[in-house]
C-alpha cells in the first residue's frame, strides 16, 4: 500500500512538468525559439542604451506691439465701463423698486 501512496504523489508532481517539457519539445520541433517556458541556456538579448542626444531649441523672443496693448487696454477700461454703468443702472431700479414698497407701505397703513 506504501509503494502506490509514494508513487502517487510523484505522478501527481511530475505530470504537469512533464506536459511541459512536452509542449516545448513540440514547440522546438515546429520552429519556436525562445518561447521561455524553460528556462534556456542561451544568455539573455542585451539592450543597447542609447547616447542621450541634448537637443537646442532656439527660444523666441516676445515682442510687445504698443499699439495692441494699448488697444487691449482700450478695451478692457470699455468692459469695466460698461460694467459700472450697468451695476448703476441696477443700484437705480432697485432703490425705485424699494421707495415704491414704502410708498406702498405707507398707502396701505392709512387705509387701515
Amino acid at each position: 500500500m506504501n509503494f502506490i501512496q509514494e508513487y502517487s504523489l510523484l505522478i501527481a508532481v511530475a505530470t504537469p512538468v512533464l506536459v511541459i517539457v512536452a509542449i516545448q519539445v513540440w514547440l522546438f520541433m515546429k520552429g519556436e525559439r525562445g518561447t521561455l517556458l524553460l528556462p534556456s541556456l542561451r544568455p539573455f538579448p542585451s539592450v543597447a542604451i542609447e547616447k542621450v542626444v541634448e537637443v537646442h531649441v532656439p527660444i523666441a523672443v516676445p515682442t510687445v506691439v504698443r499699439d495692441s496693448v494699448e488697444e487691449g487696454l482700450a478695451k478692457v477700461g470699455r468692459v469695466a465701463a460698461a460694467e459700472r454703468r450697468v451695476a448703476g443702472e441696477r443700484r437705480a431700479a432697485f432703490a425705485s423698486r424699494v421707495k415704491v414698497a414704502r410708498v406702498e407701505e405707507e398707502r396701505l397703513e392709512n387705509v387701515a
